[in-house]
Order: C-alpha cells, then sequence, then structure tokens
C-alpha cells in the first residue's frame, strides 16, 4: 500500500476511536505508528539503491505499486527489506504493550498499519486467482 492510503484508512478510524474513550494524544499516537512505520520503505531504498531523495523514494514506491500483481509469500518471521513490519517485532511490542501501557496506542497502529498491508496483498493476489463468480460447466 502507498502511504497515501495509510494515511486514508488511518484518517477514517481516528474519530471511532475518539468515540471509543481515547484520548487525542493517544489517537495522535496511534496515527503517527500507523504512517511512520513506513520510514522503513525510505531507509530500504536509501540504502538499496544510495540515494536520500524522498520524493524519488517515494515515486519508486509509487512505481513499483503500479506494477502488475503477483503472488508471493509474505514474510512470516522477519522482513529484511522492511524490518519495521516483521510479525515477530510487532508480535514483541504487543508483548511489551502488555506491561507498558503508554505502548498500546503506538503499537496498536503499527498493527493496524501491517493488517492493511496484509488486505491489500490479499485483494491484489485475488485477481490472479481468477474470476471471482463460478464459471458454468459445458
Amino acid at each position: 500500500m502507498l502511504v497515501s492510503h495509510h494515511v486514508a484508512a488511518t484518517a477514517a478510524v481516528t474519530l471511532p476511536l475518539l468515540a471509543r474513550g481515547w484520548s487525542p494524544f493517544g489517537v495522535a499516537q496511534f496515527a503517527a505508528a500507523a504512517i511512520l512505520i513506513d520510514a522503513d520503505h525510505y531507509l530500504s531504498y536509501a540504502w538499496r539503491i544510495r540515494d536520500l531523495s524522498l520524493r524519488r523514494a517515494y515515486w519508486f514506491h509509487r512505481t513499483r505499486a503500479a506494477r502488475p500483481a503477483r503472488l508471493h509469500r509474505p514474510s512470516m518471521l522477519v522482513d529484511r527489506h522492511r524490518p519495521l513490519h516483521a510479525p515477530v517485532l510487532l508480535g514483541l511490542l504487543v508483548l511489551l504493550a502488555r506491561r507498558q501501557p503508554w505502548l498500546v496506542p503506538v503499537v496498536a497502529g503499527a498493527v493496524f498499519h501491517r493488517c492493511l498491508d496484509y488486505y491489500a496483498g490479499i485483494t491484489a493476489a485475488s485477481s490472479l486467482l481468477g474470476p471471482g463468480r463460478p464459471q458454468r460447466m459445458k
């Protein structure tokens, strides 16, 4: 997913969080984590391409997102190119947040972001699996 998609989805859930009793600061922490977790995309770009331009990094990822979908196995433990997206790291943060309640909004934002990524991957891959309706037998 592009950063702009994460921003839109995060903005859509901020009001329900406030309605559920989250403090404005907690919602801000959630939103910051849900969006800024993508900093590892930029760091990966800067490391692999050897270019520090934010604009070119954004367009690099934008053109990658425009490519046709392909099936691939998502990283289940660690992610070499996106370390902040690693499920193991997020799991450890969830466990830490149970002991440090101030981390709950940050971890919730990061997990929300990752869920959006998985959803986007599933919906993109579903188009590769064939038509959405059953085929008639001839």
